[in-house]
């Protein structure tokens, strides 16, 4: 393994330590009631990082385990299904096993749990066996139908001529993109200027992108996630979308809402962090803080994205 290569492992072993100290952290906020839509999110977020970097490593195990676990939190985040005790405790436990595959994988040595157990049992609340809801007793009502997905997501992406210089790729977003359904591409190359005024630094292009309304919304956003501020976007779940809207002033913004709790009142007592129970005894890792996205982003490229480069 060359020094570069060890380099880029390591980081990725440090920072998916503090991504499952990050999801250990807000699956017992949740569990206790205290968390909302930004917890779920962040939990998410964490989940997906680390899905990236091990499938870019080819830490096979990982990657796997990691992918059924974000499309619970993403059900879970749009949504679609409620937070219920069962997949709670698979969520948690889910943390335990990545450890014990990140730690095999980082000392070279086959792991003592190869995860496909925990896969199994995310796998069974995917297809719909859990039923009681966190804190709920067994009378708690059925959830509702889930929302009919739209026929298709047309998208319109533009890139603003600085991205690049923010170490952003539009083409590995639409790698991404292009992972959660067969997509259709549009190509606006209207904005070149004459072959001698080209600067190589500059984006030019535009986009429109056509995703069956089988794909999910949420990581539709998500691939966008990292640069809001480097881009105009448009994304329709009922067919065609608009131009990228142009900067203007922002109207007031109304009251928000308040948001729906993600647990009900009556919530069991919280889950001890360390060592109670059947949580394991020992826990590796740093803090629990979130980075910006790293080497863990497939899309980052071998050099990887760090804190210090804007906009990653």
């Amino acid at each position: 393994m060359s020094n570069d290569l060890k380099r880029f492992h390591a980081t990725f072993f440090e920072e998916s330590r503090e991504g499952l100290e990050a999801m250990e952290t807000g699956l017992l906020d949740l569990e206790a009631g205290r968390g909302s839509a930004d917890t779920i999110n962040s939990v998410f977020r964490a989940a997906h990082s680390i899905k990236g970097g091990s499938a870019t490593f080819g830490f096979t195990k990982v990657a796997e385990l990691t992918h059924v676990l974000e499309t619970l939190l993403d059900e879970l985040r749009a949504g679609k299904r409620p937070l219920t005790t069962d997949a709670m405790d698979a969520m948690l436990a889910s943390v335990d096993v990545l450890r014990g595959l990140l730690a095999a994988a980082e000392a070279g040595v086959p792991p003592a749990d190869d995860g496909a157990g925990i896969v199994a049992r995310l796998n069974a609340v995917l297809t719909g066996k859990a039923t009681i809801a966190v804190g709920a007793g067994a009378g708690t009502a059925p959830a509702a139908a889930k929302p009919k997905a739209p026929d298709r997501f047309v998208i319109a992406f533009a890139p603003k001529p600085s991205m690049y210089l923010s170490g952003n790729d539009p083409l590995r977003i639409l790698r991404e993109l292009a992972e959660l359904g067969e997509m259709k591409v549009e190509c606006d190359a209207s904005g070149l200027p004459d072959f001698e005024a080209l600067d190589p630094s500059t984006s030019y292009l535009k986009w429109t992108l056509t995703l069956p309304g089988s794909a999910s919304e949420a990581a539709i956003r998500d691939a966008f996630s990292w640069v809001e501020d480097e881009c105009e976007l448009s994304i329709n779940g009922d067919g065609a979308a608009a131009a990228p809207a142009q900067t203007a002033p922002a109207p007031p913004t109304p009251p928000a809402p308040a948001e729906p709790a993600l647990a009900p009142a009556s919530t069991p007592p919280p889950r001890a962090r360390r060592g109670a129970g059947r949580r394991h005894a020992a826990r590796g890792g740093g803090s629990g803080g979130r980075r910006r996205r790293g080497c863990l982003d497939p899309r980052a490229g071998q050099q990887g994205r760090h804190a210090d480069q804007p906009g990653g």
